[in-house]
């Protein structure tokens, strides 16, 4: 009867430790596939931020350059930096469809991060369009311009970090886990 018992806790101790084992390898894949994905994340957000730096770079170069110039190509990269602009953008916005992914990264604190600095994308996009495409001149656009560059930017830098932050918590459940399964 002993040996049965012994069987029978043996099967049951194997069938445990392989449940866990089992449990442990689709939480690692699917941790894995989140950092995967919050790299990503990271990256559109940081590509954001270039662009933003490079349309107020292209609007400036149109604001300055003289009236007969032949601005064509110089437009044509406004236009397409503006397209990856917001093509970054709405990789990032969970309320969006447009090419964009399930993203774990987005609290409370960025959503409201950045909420508050979607007046100032669509302010600087507008201000571009208007220096790069409509010819304005006005040195007040100008200052607008750069105004809302820097609350973007400075939106986007405590959005990374948000991000870096959420991202290493997983990490460190990743790391908890992987000490209390082994």
């Amino acid at each position: 009867m002993n040996s049965k018992k012994y069987r029978i806790t043996f099967f049951v101790s194997v069938s445990v430790i392989g449940l866990m084992f089992i449990f442990y390898f689709c939480s690692l894949q699917n941790t894995l596939k989140q950092n995967e994905n919050n790299a990503a994340i990271i990256n559109s957000a940081g590509r954001q931020r270039m662009f933003s730096q490079k349309i107020t770079q292209q609007s400036l170069r149109l604001f300055f350059d003289a009236p007969g110039k032949d601005n064509a190509s110089l437009q044509d990269q406004l236009n397409q930096t503006i397209s990856h602009f917001n093509n970054a953008h709405y990789f990032l916005a969970p309320y969006t469809d447009i090419d964009s992914i399930s993203n774990p990264l987005n609290d409370s604190l960025t959503m409201a991060i950045y909420n508050s600095i979607e007046d100032a994308r669509k302010r600087l996009i507008s201000n571009a369009y208007s220096m790069g495409f409509e010819g304005e001149k006005e040195r007040s656009r100008l200052s607008m311009l750069f105004e809302d560059q820097h609350i973007f930017l400075e939106g986007m830098d405590q959005i990374v970090n948000r991000y870096e932050y959420n991202s290493n918590k997983q990490n460190v459940r990743l790391i908890f886990l992987n000490r209390t399964l082994l």
